[in-house]
């Protein structure tokens, strides 16, 4: 019933743009919702995983404040799994890119936190111009930021999203795409070299029809 109401405001609105919060702004953050101070690799992982997004950060905190109790109380890490409030607002993001985008973000996503044009060029078997614009879509969504130079990859806004991609993909899925990212990457290792366990992990992961290639 609001949305005309908010399309309306959002035409006069003025757009603040919020930046990410830095490591000292989050370990503040965190001192007051935990009312301590945090230990600095928390607050470092806590940053990572959640790009300094602050709602994301504040929802993380509150599921590690709900485990405090657990081994090792607040000091003990970043917990695992997506609160969910973060959760939605994941998927509400990512709901706004169009299929095939999706689907590209989805290749990244099981490629690792970073990866280039090129390799999902190689991945997905699609023109090196069309990946290029399917990603400048997911950078303008703010689901991954952009390249920092030439050839260099694109990341993941936060680690959370790529954690929320990943959970949606079902098994079989997933392992067909950590094959095809596996041989890319053998691919390309041909010409510049990739780590031996990176490629192990990919076939590994593709499961037993892989299990040859994972060995090598």
């Amino acid at each position: 019933p609001a949305a005309p109401l908010l399309a309306d405001l959002a035409a006069r609105a003025t757009v603040v743009p919020l930046p990410a919060l830095s490591e000292a702004e989050v370990a503040r953050l965190v001192a007051g919702m935990l009312g301590g101070r945090p230990e600095p690799a928390l607050v470092a992982d806590l940053r990572r995983r959640t790009g300094g997004n602050p709602f994301f950060v504040q929802q993380v905190t509150r599921l590690l404040a709900a485990q405090a109790g657990g081994p090792g109380g607040p000091g003990q890490g970043v917990p695992a799994g997506i609160p969910l409030g973060v959760r939605e607002a994941i998927r509400r993001r990512l709901a706004r890119l169009s299929p095939a985008c999706a689907e590209l973000v989805t290749a990244a996503a099981v490629a690792g936190p970073e990866c280039t044009a090129a390799l999902l060029a190689r991945v997905t078997g699609a023109p090196p111009e069309a990946v290029r614009d399917l990603l400048e879509e997911a950078v303008r969504a703010h689901v991954l930021t952009a390249p920092t130079g030439p050839l260099r990859p694109y990341r993941f806004a936060h680690d959370l999203f790529r954690e929320a991609i990943l959970e949606e993909l079902d098994g079989p899925a997933k392992a067909r795409l950590h094959l095809a990212v596996g041989r890319a990457l053998e691919a390309e290792g041909d010409a510049g070299g990739v780590p031996p366990a990176q490629l192990a992990s990919h076939f590994a992961q593709a499961g037993a029809g892989a299990a040859d290639e994972a060995v090598r």
